[in-house]
């Protein structure tokens, strides 16, 4: 006979709902991790069969943008050196390793963000590598496939990866994709779009025919037929129809202009992801999150 309880009673301190801290919770949660109630409960010890754990409850965390594929490049590029410095870096130094350093380093990244209290990841893909521990991952994962290249003209090398489950299109950014392609993308579906957005002041001088990404651009031979929009925000509210959910990643250089102006577009939800970690390590740039 099977006599494991059907639920469990978690007390804590406090309770972070999301929005609001809750004094002295009491949580009730369901065998399959459903949460059946939550009270409050200032005496947690008088009843029996609580879990008592002090300091904050927190619903389970999201990790909005992940490159799990790129997990082996951990401590491998120099900080601060700003984005073009770290893009090329990772040009450089991706082939020193071997695929069994690769394939080891995915799974301890997905085992630490499990352990770090994560429990679902929007994670970015260019190939297969890092699917077959997702697999059998306890986190739940949406892949995005990301589209990049000022040479690429179809997401035919992209679509083969939409065989796994809860993977879709993305365009990588808004300076990286060429227009008709960019286009095609956006209007492909309804699953949220995660794009690249304002990392660096280079973005928003690219679209004046300046800055870093413009030299780099103008030395390799690129050209660009997008920067008729003026601005990358523009750029985004003009392309992306209004009703498809979108995530911006990093954020550390727009202003309230571009907010309102992406705001006042979009019927569905936008999301800003902020990418502290990263943005401190790449550039030590901050988004303006006042």
């Amino acid at each position: 006979m099977n006599s494991s309880p059907s639920f469990r009673r978690i007390a804590s301190n406090y309770l972070f709902t999301g929005r609001h801290l809750v004094k002295h919770p009491l949580v009730t949660v369901r065998a399959d991790g459903r949460i059946e109630s939550v009270e409050t409960c200032a005496a947690p010890d008088g009843r029996p069969g609580v879990e008592f754990y002090a300091g904050v409850l927190v619903p389970g965390l999201i990790n909005v943008h992940c490159h799990l594929e790129l997990s082996y490049l951990r401590g491998a590029i120099a900080q601060g050196g700003g984005f073009a410095a770290f893009a090329r870096s990772i040009g450089r130094v991706r082939g020193q390793f071997s695929e069994q350093e690769r394939t080891a380093a995915i799974a301890a990244a997905d085992a630490r963000m499990w352990a770090e209290g994560m429990q679902a990841v929007g994670d970015v893909a260019n190939g297969d590598s890092a699917f077959a521990v997702k697999a059998r991952s306890r986190l739940s994962y949406r892949t995005f496939a990301e589209v990049f290249g000022l040479h690429t003209d179809s997401t035919d090398e992209q679509r083969r990866l939409l065989r796994y489950p809860e993977t879709s299109l993305t365009p990588h950014s808004i300076y990286s994709v060429q227009d008709a392609l960019f286009r095609e993308i956006c209007a492909e579906g309804d699953e949220p779009l995660s794009i690249h957005f304002m990392e660096t002041p280079a973005e928003a001088e690219l679209f004046e025919q300046r800055g870093e990404l413009w030299e780099w651009y103008r030395k390799a031979g690129f050209t660009c037929d997008f920067l008729h929009y003026g601005s990358p925000a523009r750029r985004i509210v003009e392309s992306v129809p209004a009703d498809r959910s979108v995530i911006l990643v990093h954020n550390c250089c727009v202003n309230q202009q571009d907010i309102d102006l992406i705001m006042n577009h979009f019927t569905a939800p936008v999301w800003w992801c902020l990418c502290p970690g990263s943005n401190r390590y790449i550039s030590r740039l901050v988004p303006p999150v006042e």
